[in-house]
C-alpha cells in the first residue's frame, strides 16, 4: 500500500492520472502484470495489423531497420505518435544478437633432452718419472622451454553488457484509439575455452672431470682437476585463457513513455530486454618431470707410486630449476560504464483513458 501511495503521488507530480494509469515494474518483490492479458493484446493487434495497410508498411520497416542494424550502441526507437481517432497502432521493434567463441586446443609435448661435459678419465701411469694429471672444466647445460594451449579472447562490443539505449512510448494518441509499443532485444554472447594439455619432459644432464688415475709411477705424481657443472632449466605454460567482454562505453538507457493519450484510448508500451554473458573454461593438465643431473670430479686414483702421490679435485655442481604455470584463467565482463538507467513515466493521459507500462529485465 505504501508502495502504491508512493506511484500515485510520483504520476500525480508528472500530470498523470492515478485512477486511469497503470505502471507495471518486474521485480522480485512485486506482484507481475497479467501477461496472458497483454499476450492476448498482442496477438489481436497482429490480426488487426491485416486489415490496416499503412500500419502493416509500418511495422514492417521498423522490423527490417531492427534486424539489419542490431548494433551495440544504436539507439532504437519504436513510438506511436499522432494517431486518428478509433484508430489502431502498432510499432514494435525485435532484436536478437548471439555471438559465440569457442576456443578448443589439445597439446600432447614429449621433450628428451641429453647434455654431456667430460673432460675426465685420463690415465698417467706405470711412468720411470712422475706422473701429472690436470684437466680442465667440464659442464653441461639444458633449458628446456614449454608454452602451449594460450587462449587471449576479447568481445569488443562497446555496451553490449547492456541492452543500449531504447525508446518505446505512445504519444499524441487520438480519441478511443488502440495503441501498442514494444520492443524485444535479445543479447546472448558466449565464450568457452577447452585446453588439454599432456607434457612429458625426460632430460639427461652430466659434466665429469674425475675418473683420473696417475698410478705405479717411479716418481711423483699429481692429479689436479677442473670444475664439473651442471645446469638444468625447465619452463612449462599451460593452459592460459584471458577473456575480455565489453568495453568502456555508456551502459545505456531505456525509457517507457505514454505521453498526451486520447480520451477512452488504450495505450500500452512494453520492453523485454535480455542480456546474457556466459564464460567458460575447461582446463586439464598433465606434467611429468624426469631429471638426471650430474657434476663429477672424484673417483681419481694415484697410487703405488714410488714418490709423493697428490690429488686435488675441482667443485663439482648440479643445479636444477624447475618452473611450472597452468591452468589459469582471467575474465572481465564489462568496462568503466555509466550503468544503465530506466525511465517510466504516464504523462498527460486523457480522460477515461487505459494506460500500461510493462518492464521485464533480465541479466
Amino acid at each position: 500500500m505504501i508502495f502504491r501511495n508512493l506511484l500515485e503521488d510520483l504520476l500525480t507530480a508528472h500530470g498523470g492520472n492515478p485512477k486511469n494509469t497503470y505502471v507495471f515494474l518486474r521485480l522480485p518483490f512485486l506482484v507481475a502484470p497479467d501477461m496472458e492479458k497483454i499476450e492476448r493484446r498482442k496477438e489481436v493487434n497482429k490480426m488487426k495489423k491485416f486489415k490496416q495497410l499503412l500500419s502493416v508498411m509500418s511495422v514492417f520497416s521498423l522490423l527490417l531497420f531492427s534486424t539489419v542494424a542490431p548494433v551495440a550502441g544504436v539507439e532504437r526507437h519504436a513510438s506511436n505518435e499522432n494517431t486518428g481517432a478509433e484508430s489502431e497502432n502498432t510499432a514494435v521493434i525485435e532484436e536478437q544478437k548471439e555471438t559465440e567463441v569457442r576456443n578448443e586446443n589439445n597439446a600432447d609435448v614429449d621433450n628428451d633432452a641429453s647434455a654431456y661435459g667430460y673432460t675426465g678419465e685420463n690415465t698417467a701411469s706405470y711412468n720411470t718419472g712422475g706422473g701429472e694429471v690436470k684437466t680442465g672444466d667440464a659442464s653441461a647445460s639444458v633449458n628446456v622451454t614449454t608454452t602451449v594451449n594460450t587462449n587471449d579472447t576479447t568481445v569488443s562490443c562497446g555496451g553490449c553488457t547492456t541492452p543500449g539505449d531504447v525508446t518505446v512510448q505512445n504519444k499524441n494518441t487520438g480519441y478511443d484509439s488502440e495503441n501498442t509499443a514494444g520492443a524485444e532485444v535479445e543479447s546472448e554472447i558466449k565464450v568457452k575455452n577447452e585446453n588439454d594439455a599432456d607434457i612429458d619432459n625426460d632430460i639427461y644432464a652430466d659434466s665429469d672431470t674425475g675418473s683420473n688415475d696417475a698410478s705405479y709411477n717411479t716418481g711423483n705424481a699429481l692429479v689436479d682437476t677442473g670444475k664439473a657443472t651442471t645446469t638444468v632449466g625447465v619452463t612449462t605454460e599451460a593452459n592460459s585463457n584471458s577473456t575480455e567482454v565489453g568495453g568502456g562505453s555508456s551502459g545505456g538507457s531505456l525509457t517507457l513513455k505514454n505521453n498526451g493519450t486520447g480520451a477512452d484510448s488504450e495505450n500500452v508500451a512494453w520492453a523485454d530486454l535480455d542480456v546474457e554473458i556466459e564464460v567458460e573454461n575447461e582446463n586439464d593438465l598433465d606434467i611429468d618431470n624426469e631429471i638426471d643431473a650430474f657434476g663429477y670430479t672424484g673417483e681419481n686414483t694415484a697410487s703405488y707410486n714410488t714418490g709423493n702421490a697428490t690429488v686435488k679435485t675441482g667443485d663439482g655442481s648440479a643445479d636444477v630449476l624447475v618452473d611450472e604455470s597452468g591452468n589459469t584463467n582471467e575474465t572481465v565482463v564489462g568496462g568503466d560504464g555509466d550503468g544503465f538507467e530506466v525511465l517510466m513515466e504516464n504523462m498527460n493521459t486523457g480522460y477515461n483513458s487505459y494506460n500500461e507500462l510493462d518492464l521485464e529485465l533480465e541479466s
